[in-house]
This record gives C-alpha cells, sequence and structure tokens, in this order.
C-alpha cells in the first residue's frame, strides 16, 4: 500500500513549518510527497523554491513528484477560503469557449502555445531532479455532465471541418450534438476533441519523466478523455480514478457512496488496477468529514487500488484528518496486503452506455449497489464476457454494439425506461432478455431493492451461484473469488446488518455506521474481519 500527499513546496522549505509538516507525513506513513508545479501557466513557486522542497523531501525518505494543472480548473478550485489565490490563466493563452460562443471562466483550449508552455515547465522541473509529474483532471475539454462537450471558438470548429471534410457553423454543430441526428459527426468531434488530450500528453512525454492523469468523475470520450487511447500512447501512464464526492453533501449518502464505486469500476475496465491510484480529496476545507475521508479510501482498497493519494487544494489538510487515518491505517493496510493479489469478479453487469460519442446518461441508476450485487459498469463497445446478468437500466440505446453482447449473459433484464427508449427494437432481442415493468431509481431504496430480488428469483438470475446479500440494504459487495471471500461495505452512516448468502451457505453481517468487513470462507466457516 502507497500514500500520496500533495503540498506547497514553500512549507516545506520554511523553517518554522517544514519540520512539524514533515514529522506529520511521517507519522501518518505518506510515500510520495507531490509538491505544487505549473499551475494556470505560471510556477507556483519559483523554480529554485521547489528544487530545494524537493531535495528536503528526499533527505527525509519521500519520493518528491509534481502536480501540474496544465489547463485552468472552472472556478476556484483550489481553495474559496482564499481570495487572493490566482487563478487567471496567461492572457496569450486561448480561452476554451462553450456551445454558446462564450469563454469558459479561467479554462484554456488545447492550443499549441499553452502546450509548448507546459512542456517547457515539465522540463525545466525535469531538469531540476523531478521525475514523475501528474496532471489535475483540467487536462479535458468539458465538466462532468450528460452533454458531449468540447471547446466551441472559431478556430477549433473551422479545424474541425477541416479535419472531417464537413464545412459547419457553430450553431450548427451545436445542434447536432445537442439533438443527437447524426452519429457519424458525433463520434467524429468527440475522436477530434479526444486527440487535442491524447496529443498533450505525448508531447509532455518528454525522455527521462514518467507522466500521470487525474480523470474526473465517470470523465470519458465526450468530454475529450480516452483513457485507452492515453494508455497506448503514454506506456507506462498512471491514472487517478475516483474523483469527485469531496464533502459530506456529496458523499455523505448512500447514492455518494455507490456513485464513488461505480466511477472507480468504470474507470479501471479501462486501464486496469496496476498503474491505478486513487482519488481522495478534502474540498472545499474541512467539508469533508474525518469518518468519510477514511470512508473513501477504503472503497478504493475495496475496488482494488491501493496507491492511495489524498488531495486537499492549496491548503492543509488538518491534524485531526492524520490522526484518524493514523488509527485506521494498520487494519486497512493488513486488509490491501490480503486482497492486493486476487482480482475482483463481477458477475453482476450494470449497462453504462454505449460510448461517450452517443450522449446518453453519464451515470446508470446505482439501485444494483444498495441491493448487494456484486456489480460493476459496462459500456456496449466494450464487450466483457465475465458476466453472468446484466441489468440495463435506464435511458440508454440498445443498438447493435449492445445486440452483439446480450447473447454473452445468461439472464438480461431491462426496465420500463429501457424498453421505453428502445420499444422498436424489443422483438428482435435474444430470448434471454426479460422485460421488467419498473423503471429503476424511481422508489425508495428499501422498495425497490426488494421488488428487484424479487425479479432476480423469479427469472432464475440467482442460480448463477455467485454472492450477494439477500437481506438488507445499502450494504455494497465487491467479491474476490480466487480468496473465497467478499468485502462487505455499509453504505449508511449508521449501523447497519444483512445475511450475506455465499452459494447455498449464509451467514449474518453486523457492521457499524460506514463499517466493511472482508468476509472470508475457510472450511465451511466464515471469518469476519472488520476494517
Amino acid at each position: 500500500m502507497k500514500l500520496n500527499y500533495n503540498i506547497d513546496p514553500a512549507l516545506l522549505v520554511d523553517e518554522v513549518q517544514g519540520p512539524r509538516v514533515i514529522a506529520m507525513m511521517k507519522e501518518a506513513g505518506v510515500d510520495t510527497i507531490w509538491l505544487w508545479g505549473y499551475f494556470y501557466g505560471t510556477t507556483w513557486s519559483s523554480l529554485e523554491t521547489i528544487a530545494e522542497a524537493g531535495k528536503i523531501a528526499r533527505s527525509h525518505g519521500f519520493e518528491a513528484a509534481i502536480i501540474q494543472l496544465p489547463v485552468g480548473h472552472p472556478g476556484n478550485s483550489l481553495n474559496p477560503d482564499d481570495a487572493d489565490v490566482l487563478l487567471k490563466i496567461p492572457d496569450h493563452w486561448r480561452y476554451r469557449q462553450d456551445s454558446a460562443g462564450k469563454p469558459k471562466y479561467y479554462i484554456g483550449d488545447i492550443e499549441p502555445v499553452m502546450v509548448r508552455e507546459n512542456v517547457e515547465s515539465i522540463v525545466a522541473l525535469r531538469d531540476a531532479g523531478f521525475k514523475r509529474f501528474m496532471m489535475d483532471d483540467d487536462l479535458r475539454l468539458g465538466e462532468l455532465g450528460d452533454e458531449i462537450q468540447g471547446c466551441f471558438c472559431e478556430i477549433c470548429v473551422s479545424e474541425f471541418g477541416q479535419v472531417s471534410g464537413r464545412t459547419l457553423t457553430r450553431e450548427a454543430l451545436v445542434q447536432t450534438l445537442q439533438n443527437k441526428t447524426d452519429t457519424a459527426l458525433m463520434k467524429e468531434w468527440v475522436r477530434y476533441n479526444c486527440s487535442k488530450v491524447t496529443d498533450m500528453m505525448k508531447e509532455m512525454n518528454v525522455p527521462g519523466v514518467e507522466l500521470g492523469i487525474m480523470v474526473m468523475h465517470l470523465g470519458d470520450e465526450r468530454h475529450g478523455i480516452d483513457m485507452r487511447e492515453i494508455k497506448d500512447a503514454v506506456p507506462g501512464v498512471e491514472f487517478r480514478v475516483g474523483e469527485l464526492h469531496f464533502s459530506d453533501g456529496e458523499f455523505g449518502s448512500p447514492e455518494g457512496k455507490a456513485s464513488e464505486l461505480l466511477g472507480i469500476q468504470y474507470h479501471l475496465n479501462l486501464v486496469g488496477r496496476e498503474h491505478a491510484v486513487s482519488e481522495t480529496t478534502v474540498f472545499p476545507p474541512r467539508s469533508l468529514s474525518e469518518n468519510n475521508l477514511i470512508c473513501k479510501v477504503k472503497i478504493a482498497v475495496s475496488a482494488g487500488i491501493s496507491d492511495i493519494y489524498f488531495m486537499s487544494g492549496t491548503w492543509l489538510i488538518d491534524e485531526s484528518y492524520w490522526s484518524a487515518w493514523s488509527r485506521q491505517y494498520p487494519a486497512i493496510r493488513q486488509i490491501a496486503d490480503w486482497c492486493d493479489p486476487y482480482e475482483r469478479a463481477y458477475p453482476v453487469h450494470l449497462a453504462k452506455g454505449t460510448h461517450g460519442a452517443y450522449g446518453e446518461p453519464v451515470e446508470p441508476p446505482l439501485l444494483p449497489y444498495y441491493a448487494g450485487l456484486p456489480v460493476k459498469p459496462v459500456r456496449g463497445n466494450e464487450p466483457d464476457a465475465t458476466g453472468k446478468v446484466l441489468l440495463f437500466f435506464g435511458d440508454y440505446r440498445i443498438g447493435d454494439e449492445w445486440e452483439k453482447c446480450f447473447p454473452l449473459y445468461k439472464t438480461v433484464i431491462v426496465d420500463r425506461k429501457a424498453a421505453e427508449r428502445n420499444k422498436g427494437n424489443l422483438d428482435r432481442l435474444p430470448e434471454n432478455v426479460r422485460l421488467w415493468e419498473h423503471e429503476a431509481g424511481t422508489l425508495p431504496a428499501e422498495t425497490e431493492v426488494a421488488l428487484l430480488r424479487r425479479e432476480l428469483e423469479a427469472c432464475g438470475a440467482f442460480k448463477a451461484d455467485f454472492p450477494r446479500i439477500i437481506e438488507g440494504v445499502n450494504l455494497a459487495l465487491v467479491s474476490l473469488p480466487e480468496r473465497n471471500s467478499v468485502i462487505v461495505m455499509n453504505l449508511e452512516e449508521r449501523p447497519n446488518a444483512g445475511l450475506l448468502g455465499l452459494g447455498d451457505r449464509r451467514t449474518s453481517i453486523e457492521l457499524p455506521a460506514l463499517g466493511f468487513a472482508l468476509v472470508e470462507e475457510r472450511d465451511g466457516q466464515f471469518n469476519v474481519h472488520l476494517f
């Protein structure tokens, strides 16, 4: 297990604060300190200060690396408590423009000048002694949402026209993307935007450096992010996944925790666990409780990520967080050590659209997570033969890609919303497809979980002999079949209990608020390890 934290270089070189911060990082078990490098078109500190901070970190046994904000964030994503924080991009950079042709708040378009200056910053910092660089999640061309995005300035629209061989105005392009009337154009526009992000990563991958990129929650091609393309273009690139849910307001509900797990799983589908790093952030300052911060770590570890990256904008995480972490770190590390060698298995799949270029809902209904099924999201253009049951819930299109995937499953359950969306295609679907006369996500979780379990039982899906929660709600589950184990997660901020089924065997589970348990079966006996 590895721990990362990003920090102001000036703090480490400060004669008073530096020793205190170093001691706090040591006690918490931090392995790598990521120093603030090139933010919004300028280095956060002088090159000499950053280099000196790196030397100090290494002298105390830390790895020293650099975090960059290469493009610029929408709004104050550094510290809302600091009215003087620098957010403005250089005047000579080109601003990204939205679909109405209006400049985005302090966000640059990915164009040759800003790319060149970002590359120059990496070369300078490399020559100052740094090897690893992580791009913050501003390296994209859209914000979280369903719509297909990009930069709609005159230059980009004209360039896209030249690349695609089309003659388009911004208004015509936007109307087509919003109405989703031309799939070929949608794919070409998305391909154009993704190539800008990927090409920038390639340009920054200068000799002697190792790159990483933080990917926003549920980010995909519609936002300019093609993770598989980036992985192929930049060998060994790291991906930080599981972003968002920075505050108790976003993360404190079962929905927030289930969404975080789904987001991690979705991105791991694309890039695997080997080079994945967690996103474990408190933002704005003190908006996420200590217990919820620890819960975010546990979700990442449960999903198979044990390289944990703490973040907090440009303020230092309070000592109360580090104290809470130090108390729970040994137990979490033990679980990570036990589980890291084993792959997670998800015999239940949840449809999450086909491809980002289709502009479908970015997140499917989270009902299967509340029901305690061993579930992960999948897309139609990425066939996955590891599933036994496919849950096709929500406003998603059943196109050629999905029709080819359906025969891979023993059972496919299509909810009422999906059936209405695809009513012209239902008569040609295979016999393993079952229509569920309910729209997922329209009733309270406890009611819907009971309905879903009844439907799965009625169609014989449970005969597939996979682990699941039989009784109880808001107990998410991850399966490790090679270890004869499952991890059960309490998504509630109060004690929770349920009945776990492993094949024809049953055991009761009782978890404290936000509690997690590794449940292993050995010789017919269940061993429960709380963490």
